[in-house]
């Protein structure tokens, strides 16, 4: 497979966005929870959350 690079004019040095990049922390955090992905959101993050099962 060979990956395609196109490069990128005018970048900036560096973009945070934290709600997304919280999001995806916690909702692979509780993937590897497993059956106890819902009690791990609840205790651990203040974040609202869904889990579809």
């Amino acid at each position: 497979m060979s990956v395609k690079v196109i490069p990128v004019i005018d970048l900036p040095l560096s973009v945070t966005v934290a709600t997304c990049s919280e999001a995806g922390m916690w909702a692979t955090l509780a993937m590897l929870q497993g059956k106890h992905a819902e009690n791990f959101l609840e205790n651990e993050s203040d974040r609202k959350h869904w889990i579809q099962r």
